[in-house]
């Protein structure tokens, strides 16, 4: 009947296994964080040679096929595990101070920052807290100072930066059914929250090379695009365009972000395929 079916739906056969290994580990409060990240990813790496070993024999009968869905299971749990639940005595998750007091965190920006009039945005790949050595990944709002200078050196892709102000957990989900938007960042691979207000809490260290496609191709192709809307249209048009191509909407007006939300079409304001073709059409 297996086998039958994975001929059938050989898709089906893989998805469905590996789905429930996600979910097990999801649901049910397993954390593999006591293990070594080096002897996760040798386990990954184990399961997924089996996996191919018997995804070739698994045709040849239900003795191959159950160790193939059994693997595909754990591959899912692992897999989530190293992903979502990476939180050693080393992450920031855990070295977050209960006080009111600030902390000077340093790390790698490794996404293109989103710059606004009132902020900057910036998800850091941690590699300090206070002078420790710590790790993991954190999400900074810096809020601009309306008393003080705008901060003169722009923060680019690769910035290794320290930023001075107030870290803190995850938000969690305050009334059940609404959006969790600490659930979220965690899928996301983010471990904390960090808040400054004023550009002077933001020193720039040093620029490390990061992945060359990004930095020196998608990223300057994308800085050109948006120069070259903002001299040809500008306005809230251009910023509804940057969002509607490009995926930057951090500028377009609240008004016309509200009006799109009312309207039930808020999806539109997001970059796609489909919107590209629109444009080109």
């Amino acid at each position: 009947m297996l086998r039958s079916f994975s001929i059938k739906y050989p898709a089906l056969i893989t998805v469905i296994p590996l789905a429930c290994g996600i979910c097990i580990s999801y649901f049910t409060g397993i954390r593999l964080f006591f293990l070594p990240e080096w002897f996760q990813y040798l386990i990954l790496l184990l399961l997924t040679v089996f996996i191919i070993i018997l995804y070739n024999k698994k045709t040849k009968g239900e003795l191959f096929m159950f160790p193939y869905l059994m693997l595909l299971v754990f591959f899912g749990m692992f897999s989530l595990q190293l992903s979502h639940f990476k939180e050693g005595k080393d992450n920031i998750s855990q070295n977050i101070s209960s006080g009111p007091g600030n902390v000077i965190i340093k790390g790698i920006v490794i996404e293109r920052p989103e710059i606004t009039d009132e902020r900057i945005r910036v998800l850091l790949e941690i590699n300090g807290l206070n002078g420790s050595f710590k790790n993991g990944r954190v999400f900074a709002s810096v809020y601009k100072n309306k008393f003080k200078e705008e901060f003169s050196r722009p923060i680019y892709y690769g910035d290794e930066i320290e930023l001075k102000g107030r870290l803190e957990p995850l938000p969690f989900q305050r009334n059940p059914g609404e959006f969790n938007y600490g659930e979220y960042l965690k899928l996301q691979g983010i471990d904390a929250v960090f808040t400054a207000y004023g550009y002077e809490n933001i020193t720039v260290t040093a620029h490390k090379e990061q992945n060359f496609f990004m930095e020196h191709i998608i990223y300057p192709v994308k800085d050109y695009s948006v120069r070259v809307i903002d001299s040809l249209i500008g306005g809230s048009e251009g910023e509804y365009l940057k969002g509607l191509l490009l995926g930057e909407r951090s500028n377009i007006p609240r008004q016309l972000k509200e009006d799109f939300i009312n309207a039930g079409v808020a999806h539109i304001i997001a970059v796609s395929g489909l919107n590209v073709a629109y444009v080109a059409l």
